[in-house]
């Protein structure tokens, strides 16, 4: 297994791109992930490993790889970005076989809408997400205004009290979460 240590996150640029593991492996052989630098120092405010959501970033592919998010080391980092975001104003992007765990912002994985809500068809199937976050600190608060006055920041916009984890966070239009892939081709294609 290679580890790919990095600091800012893997962004894809242009259309069809795709990160794997060479063979695609289902097992502990698949290339890791791990947000740190090349010197093994863990970044202090890096929440995303893998970013997919360009513009031009249609048919992109990212398959049998681990994804470590660092949260056990790092903790959560309230308003941070998924720790793997597809979509955006592209679409037709599928994560597939991806083992990723210890996210530090608001996702495992993020389907984002786009800046003009225009992202369809992304494919997020067959995947291990797990470690995804702490139940919010205040979940038991029985005010609503003692939870906006003491709770933390907004994360754009939307109040998110805690720190909280989404597994998988979908925003785009005619997206799929199949457990297998010909499930998802069938409900894609039924759609248009």
């Amino acid at each position: 297994m290679q580890i790919d240590s990095h600091g800012p996150p893997v962004t894809f640029t242009a259309p069809r791109q795709s990160i794997f593991t060479k063979g695609f492996p289902d097992d502990h052989s698949r290339a890791t992930l791990v947000i740190e630098d090349a010197t093994r120092h863990v970044s202090g405010d890096t929440t995303t490993a893998l970013a997919a959501n360009c513009a031009a970033c249609r048919g992109v592919q990212i398959r049998n790889v681990h994804v470590d998010g660092g949260r056990d080391r790092l903790g959560a980092l309230e308003g941070g970005d998924a720790l793997i975001v597809v979509g955006g104003d592209a679409g037709a992007q599928t994560v597939r076989r991806v083992d990723a765990w210890g996210a530090r912002g608001f996702a495992v994985v993020h389907a984002a809408e786009g800046d003009k809500g225009s992202c369809r068809d992304v494919v997020v199937t067959e995947n291990v997400v797990h470690s995804a976050g702490d139940a919010p600190y205040d979940a038991f608060l029985e005010s609503e205004l003692q939870r906006l006055r003491e709770g933390p920041p907004a994360y754009l916009g939307q109040e998110r009290p805690g720190t909280w984890t989404d597994g998988i966070s979908i925003a785009c239009a005619r997206s799929c979460v199949p457990l297998s892939l010909s499930a998802c081709a069938l409900e894609i294609l039924s759609a248009r």
